[in-house]
């Protein structure tokens, strides 16, 4: 399916809007317009999308912090798509790939999972990552949502999955803190052990503890070689171009891998996150 990727054009003394077409892929280049004029110019890319028959948006991470152009789309069932549907599809693959890096077994890692929505993709997401690690704790908003759930996996496989409120904060036994789509705000009451592995998802303003000498994963780098433009989010332009609601998660990361992606590293704080940084984290938790 066709999608659009919308930028500002590198020189800011560009002016008319530029439209360059891809196989399946039209990017849209505007000129560095000002926050008054920020109505005006959803509209004429709305006129472009719609000329073009296009719903799905990757947008740059500029455009979007501009939120009355992207009321403009979304008031208009335009898709803005930002790449949490693929992060959600490769949370397995991430955890064997620091697991890895970390030279610790998956099998003895002890996850605390942070999950808002109870939604069919959390429930495979819930599922998928029980049937890998040592024990899976669900902190969510509404625990009995998720009975039936626990019953099925206990019953069915024999693994017991531990659920409970948002107001639960404190986690003394956990190595992984794993973020799936709390905001900011909520993840910051969460505490782990000090030397845990930390990956926040899409919650960019978790602030660390005092004393934390863990890792913090903020980013994944996903290498994409047709990714034209270094504005763009890496997984944004992934699920773009691959991401399916019809498929399982499993499915769509079996996709990611046979199209040619792969995870290339991990961002903290501090810039790319080094093997050997994993490493001495993993002779922590051994």
């Amino acid at each position: 399916m066709a999608y659009a990727i919308i930028d500002y054009h590198d020189s800011k003394w560009f002016y008319p809007i530029k439209q360059i077409n891809y196989v399946g892929e039209l990017d849209i280049f505007l000129p560095h317009f000002k926050e008054k004029t920020s109505q005006k110019y959803g509209k004429k890319v709305l006129n472009i999308l719609n000329k073009a028959e296009i719903n799905k948006l990757v947008i740059s991470n500029d455009i979007l912090k501009n939120r009355a152009f992207c009321d403009v789309l979304y008031e208009n069932k335009k898709s803005i798509i930002t790449g949490r549907n693929m992060y959600k599809s490769l949370v397995v693959r991430i955890l064997k790939d620091i697991a890895s890096q970390m030279k610790a077994e998956i099998k003895k890692l002890k996850v605390v999972m942070l999950i808002e929505d109870y939604s069919v993709e959390n429930i495979d997401l819930i599922k998928a990552v029980s049937k890998e690690v040592k024990s899976l704790t669900v902190v969510t908003t509404d625990k009995d949502k998720f009975d039936m759930l626990v019953s099925n996996l206990y019953e069915n496989y024999g693994i017991v999955l531990k659920v409970v409120e948002k107001n639960t904060t404190e986690f003394k036994v956990a190595d992984v803190l794993l973020n799936v789509d709390f905001p900011s705000y909520d993840m910051n009451k969460v505490n782990v052990p000090n030397d845990a592995l930390i990956i926040c998802g899409f919650a960019k303003n978790y602030e660390k503890k005092a004393n934390f000498n863990g890792i913090i994963v903020k980013n994944i780098d996903v290498v994409d070689v047709t990714n034209r433009n270094s504005n763009i989010n890496d997984l944004s332009l992934c699920e773009a171009k691959i991401y399916s609601y019809l498929r399982k998660l499993k499915e769509n990361d079996r996709v990611f891998e046979r199209e040619g992606f792969k995870i290339n590293g991990y961002f903290g704080e501090n810039g790319k996150i080094r093997t050997e940084e994993f490493m001495e984290l993993g002779k922590k938790l051994s």
